[in-house]
């Protein structure tokens, strides 16, 4: 099943439960508790899987990055924790007042801004570290952004946190244009 169809599942099993379907409340909220724990079980394994910048040998790296290898495997669930994230905050959103989705979301945005400028620069720093430690590097330009040994800072609880920033930053716009 293709991700596009995961939507339109959910979105015909949301648009069932505002006709007051309770089994189907029931069964949408278990798909989201269950996606909830993939998705926190996605950013520890991504974070875990990080390979040490030296192992006994010398040298480490190994032959690809087992750490985005959750998040191909359970990307389906990513997906629907996104989609039922947006859904939640958007019911949450609905009962706030327009200023205090406004305070919401500019927070939300600078956390976001927080958390992504920090994460790149312990990745630029440990850029520099990967180059002095492994002569298989001459120049950063080598190393990439991302890479095996990089995983724990783009895969952690700050980064899921920033997800979770940005999906509310998203439901917060979505309800101020809406408001308009």
């Amino acid at each position: 099943m293709g991700a596009h169809q995961t939507i339109s599942h959910l979105n015909y099993a949301g648009e069932l439960l505002k006709s007051g379907g309770s089994n189907l409340r029931v069964i949408y909220l278990g798909i989201y508790f269950i996606s909830v724990l993939a998705t926190i079980m996605m950013y520890i394994l991504g974070n875990n899987l990080t390979e040490p910048l030296l192992t006994e040998s010398g040298l480490g790296g190994g032959n690809g990055n087992p750490g985005l290898f959750p998040f191909v495997v359970l990307s389906p669930f990513l997906l629907i924790f996104i989609y039922g994230s947006y859904w939640l905050f958007n019911k949450l959103i609905a009962s706030v007042t327009t200023k205090s989705v406004k305070n919401l979301t500019i927070i939300s945005c600078a956390v976001i801004g927080l958390i992504l400028a920090v994460s790149i620069k312990k990745a630029a720093e440990l850029r520099l570290l990967i180059v002095e430690q492994n002569p298989s590097f001459e120049n950063v330009s080598q190393v990439d952004l991302i890479n095996t040994y990089s995983n724990s800072i783009f895969f952690n609880f700050y980064t899921f946190v920033a997800l979770l920033l940005i999906i509310l930053a998203a439901a917060g716009i979505r309800a101020l244009l809406v408001r308009r």
